[in-house]
């Protein structure tokens, strides 16, 4: 990864990047969600910094924004992380067994074109 986008990233982004970099061996695709996991995960530290000091409601009773966006962002770092499908533990320690990737679903047929298929076959 080039110095531009080791200076996009803050403390917590670069850490969790160079801890998944240095188990794990990543096709293009997975690095840019990875650098985009990152990225989440930098915007998380940012808005609970404003919750812990601003407080969890406004003056008025309503709940803080940044609350909420904390929680937005919080899915949107899980689903990413799932995406790479990252083995349970990547540590470089515990690889020499592979990085454990369940297989893909496969794809998702109609049902009635599941039937006709089958039809096909016995035919």
């Amino acid at each position: 990864m080039g110095s531009a986008d080791r200076d996009k990233l803050g403390e917590r982004g670069r850490a969790f990047r160079d801890q998944v970099t240095a188990a794990l061996d990543l096709e293009a695709h997975e690095t840019a969600l990875l650098i985009e996991a990152c990225r989440t995960l930098d915007r998380i530290g940012a808005l609970d910094a404003v919750v812990e000091a601003k407080g969890p409601l406004l003056p008025d009773g309503r709940v803080q924004p940044a609350l909420v966006e904390s929680r937005l962002q919080r899915v949107t770092f899980a689903r990413l992380v799932a995406s790479l499908r990252l083995p349970d533990d990547f540590s470089a320690a515990h690889l020499d067994r592979g990085q454990r990737r369940g297989a893909a679903r496969g794809t998702y047929v109609p049902r009635h074109t599941l039937e006709e298929m089958r039809r096909a076959k016995t035919s």
